[in-house]
């Protein structure tokens, strides 16, 4: 069979050991190979294929591409005292993908590798076996904060949808609210949520101590070694959290953990 995206034909050779081989499509409709794939085509059904003029090669089944990574967002204030924040958004938008039973989320174990040793999406999809990855930046200046976010197709590395968000930091919340809201929009273009209702003060204050105390919990579990310090914090953010909003089942839950 022939797939053609414009830039490459892909030839699937389904006899025998199934591979594909690409293509480069010239100005003038020339072909040049770009790689050839020896390993059988994992799973079935449609997959996307993407080659690099070295030759390397990234197989997407559908399965695939249901899957998610969720990368580190990257605090770029220059002060690391922000880091709960930027660890606290990814942490909580990795939670938001993975409440939902069309996608599947690479756990924050493995995606957090990539915070120290950076690569490129197709080399993340490679090791990941995702279809897309999100990424996404942080950052807070005096009173306002901004948080810039993108949905990458991992076969090819081009960039499907970003969007900036900005806003006073004490709004925090909902931006982080319309962001996720956005962002499963176009994970899932048919599904239809009904927005979550604008948070009281109480909610935006125990929103900012539960961060803190994910920081704390999350140092823990990937330091994999119990640190009674680092757990102490944790659960006094949370408890901090319920004092000032009893009815926060987030931080009941994470201080019940």
């Amino acid at each position: 069979s022939l797939t053609v995206d414009g830039r490459a034909l892909y030839v699937l050779n389904a006899g025998g050991t199934p591979n594909i081989t690409g293509f480069a499509i010239g100005a003038r409709g020339d072909l040049s190979p770009l790689g050839h794939s020896t390993q059988p085509v994992p799973g079935a059904g449609p997959a996307q294929v993407s080659f690099s003029p070295g030759g390397h090669f990234l197989v997407v089944t559908e399965k695939a591409a249901n899957a998610i990574a969720v990368l580190p967002f990257i605090n770029s204030s220059g002060n690391a005292a922000y880091d709960y924040l930027s660890d606290g958004i990814t942490d909580n938008v990795r939670d938001r993908i993975a409440a939902l039973q069309e996608l599947r989320v690479m756990a924050r174990r493995s995606s957090v590798q990539f915070r120290e040793e950076p690569q490129n999406a197709q080399e993340i999809g490679r090791q990941l076996g995702v279809g897309r990855i999100i990424e996404g930046r942080f950052n807070r200046v005096r009173d306002r904060v901004s948080i810039s976010v993108a949905l990458v197709e991992a076969a090819s590395g081009f960039q499907l949808w970003s969007q900036i968000y900005d806003g006073p930091a004490d709004e925090l919340m909902l931006i982080e609210q319309a962001l996720v809201r956005d962002l499963l929009a176009q994970l899932l273009p048919d599904r239809v949520d009904e927005p979550p209702p604008v948070p009281t003060q109480r909610q935006v204050a125990a929103h900012d101590l539960i961060l803190l105390g994910r920081q704390y919990e999350q140092q823990v579990t990937d330091e994999q070694r119990v640190d009674e310090t680092k757990l102490a914090r944790a659960i006094d953010y949370y408890g901090q959290a319920i004092a000032v909003d009893p009815e926060s089942a987030e931080a009941h839950a994470r201080l019940g953990k």
